[in-house]
């Protein structure tokens, strides 16, 4: 998946995806084990969190607030 450019959340959620069919069909006796054990994900890269600034914070609050009153 990654040479198609995904990325490595796209990656993840694909592969929780297939891992909780897979999980079924074991549940179910279709497959004995799921081919998903012991798959080693790519890891999330690190980001820094966005802190809102006070000005940011209050526009929106202002615009939720003026949407709930329309």
């Amino acid at each position: 998946m990654k040479t198609k450019g995904l990325s490595a959340s796209r990656i993840r959620e694909a592969y929780r995806v297939l891992s909780q069919i897979m999980r079924a069909a074991v549940d179910n006796d279709m497959i004995p084990q799921t081919p998903c054990r012991d798959v080693k994900l790519l890891r999330m890269p690190q980001t820094e969190p966005h802190i809102l600034t006070p000005l940011e914070a209050s526009r929106i609050v202002r615009s939720a607030t003026s949407r709930m009153t329309c």
